[in-house]
């Protein structure tokens, strides 16, 4: 297996709640897992210190899971905010019945799935692939590596927050705003999406000055 290959896969592993923020990933035990040597796993390694979603001393060794502050997660929604919305129009103005058709696919897939991990993983995917449509790839690759920092923390905004209904809902609302050709709409509705998400997740944290960003976790 190659280390591109590994990387997406504890990158999937990591966004799915796997291997949760301050984990720790020893090369060893991911080297059996891959049933590699540990080289393939320390290139992999830094793929994932280079995206932000690890951090990786010098050689390696001692290689933990980020775990982003209640200031960060502020910052990466901020961000998202300014970028997702803008994408509206590119999205609508390039996007293909197929792609539409995908979309709907996965969002019926979310509503009817049971696991978390497995709603998670269609959400990553349906996000991906709407924003991959706009055929702006530098752009939709930042999109996406916010998305990976914080989906870990998303997942206790579905599994615990009451999100899950209401972001099913918000998608199959994209989608139909996709279809019709509605930039603004589709522009709005994405705004909205991530506030709601974004304010479910930032309540349930503590306050700044006694945040513990691994306490959500532990509960």
């Amino acid at each position: 297996m190659k280390p591109d290959q590994i990387a997406r896969l504890l990158a999937q592993a990591i966004r799915e709640g796997l291997y949760a923020p301050g984990s720790s990933l020893i090369q060893e035990d991911l080297a059996s897992r891959f049933r590699v040597s540990r080289s393939p796993i320390r290139e992999a390694l830094r793929m994932l210190s280079a995206e932000g979603l690890i951090i990786m001393p010098p050689g390696g060794q001692g290689a933990t899971v980020r775990t982003l502050t209640r200031d960060e997660l502020i910052e990466i929604y901020d961000l998202r905010l300014l970028i997702e919305p803008s994408l509206a129009k590119p999205i609508v103005a390039r996007g293909t019945a197929a792609e539409v058709d995908a979309l709907r696919r996965l969002d019926d897939q979310m509503a009817a799935a049971t696991e978390v991990s497995a709603w998670m993983r269609l959400n990553f995917s349906f996000h991906e692939l709407m924003y991959e449509m706009a055929g702006r790839p530098h752009t939709s690759g930042m999109v996406a590596n916010l998305l990976s920092l914080s989906q870990p923390y998303s997942r206790h905004n579905i599994d615990k927050l009451g999100g899950r209904e209401q972001a099913t809902s918000e998608h199959a609302l994209m989608v139909a705003a996709i279809e019709t050709r509605d930039a603004d709409e589709l522009a709005r509705l994405i705004t909205d999406h991530l506030n709601h998400a974004r304010t479910r997740l930032l309540d349930s944290l503590p306050p700044a000055e006694e945040s513990d960003p691994l306490a959500i976790l532990r509960g």
